[in-house]
């Protein structure tokens, strides 16, 4: 992770991109915005994610973010990017 994408204030708010592989327009079909959707529910229940505000894009989705006193926020953003790596 290059130092200024590195979270240096844990009780901040941060923007994110998340892109797809290639920028393929994979989120014009509901169900893979559902699953989305359901992963990042499954965040802010289980590992203390709080999105404040987020947008889907056809090939990519910007949220504003931040994490509960008990979590990390660099943490949860590393086990997101885990779980999606090994499905």
């Amino acid at each position: 992770m290059a130092e200024s994408y590195k979270i240096k204030d844990e009780e901040g708010l941060y923007f994110m991109t998340i892109t797809t592989v290639g920028w393929v327009d994979l989120f014009i079909r509901n169900r893979y915005k559902y699953v989305i959707i359901d992963a990042w529910q499954y965040f802010m229940d289980k590992k203390g994610l709080n999105a404040h505000a987020y947008v889907i894009m056809s090939s990519h989705l910007h949220a504003i973010v931040s994490s509960e006193p008990t979590f990390k926020l660099v943490d949860t953003i590393r086990a997101s990017k885990n779980s999606t790596q090994n499905n």
